[in-house]
């Protein structure tokens, strides 16, 4: 498999209870952590790509309570909200080691002002 930089690996963390997104576009890396859903505890890793996951994204603002039911098939992810729906290849790749880059432990902080910083 070679390694897929420009998408969103999508995996359970059933240890720390957690669904994590984590996406890619080979510049910047970002995680998203949601409480792990019911039936997603046994759910195989997958990858699908950025277009895929803006329409998620559409998809959860359209639903009234953000909920999106999601299915998995070994090449497929189909989502579903509020009468909408999504299906998407999903990319047959392996999503590189991204908690390697991530920082671990006490690190130094700076906040901002937001107004400021602009």
């Amino acid at each position: 498999h070679e390694y897929n930089l420009h998408g969103v690996h999508m995996h359970a963390d059933p240890g720390a209870g957690r669904l994590h997104f984590v996406a890619t576009n080979r510049h910047v890396l970002a995680r998203r952590s949601l409480p792990l859903p019911d039936g997603a505890r046994d759910g195989p890793p997958v990858i699908f790509g950025l277009k895929p996951a803006s329409e998620l994204a559409r998809l959860r603002e359209a639903a009234g309570d953000g909920s999106v039911e999601l299915v998995l098939s070994p090449e497929r992810l189909s989502a579903s909200a509020a009468g909408d729906a999504l299906v998407s290849k999903l990319v047959d790749a392996t999503f590189p080691d991204y908690a390697r880059i991530l920082p671990q432990g006490e690190r130094p902080r700076a906040v901002l002002d937001g107004a400021q910083l602009s």
